[in-house]
């Protein structure tokens, strides 16, 4: 049994979603692998099912912050922290409610990565 099936699974199984395990598991395996130097974004969270295997995977690996990006109603934002709660995953998981914030993030993340593939691209190119 793999910790997708033993720790993850049971904790999805109630929240409503289209995920299908074989998605989550490659979500939270993907999580698992980052390095922890960036961050993780998720485009479309609605209740949390996907945001907690994201979630999981990371805090398993390097804790790789996540920043779930979602117009949330109130009804449904309630759901969520519920269940990023539920899952132990609240100190981890950002809900940006200012673009402003989420833009400085991503900002910050892309320079980053794209300043250390030219370092990389320069290095091969010795």
């Amino acid at each position: 049994m793999t910790s997708f099936q033993a720790d993850v699974k049971p904790l999805i199984a109630d929240i409503p979603g289209w995920l299908t395990d074989e998605e989550g598991e490659a979500l939270f395996e993907l999580a698992r692998q980052c390095r922890g130097d960036g961050v993780i974004v998720e485009i479309g969270s609605w209740k949390g099912k996907s945001t907690v295997c994201l979630g999981l995977g990371s805090q398993a690996g390097s804790a790789t912050p996540i920043y779930a990006v979602d117009p949330h109603a109130d009804y449904r934002f309630g759901d969520f922290k519920t269940n990023m709660e539920h899952a132990g995953i609240t100190e981890l998981v950002h809900h940006p409610l200012i673009s402003a914030e989420l833009a400085g993030v991503l900002a910050r993340s892309v320079a980053s990565s794209a300043a250390r593939r030219r370092v990389r691209r320069a290095a091969v190119a010795r």
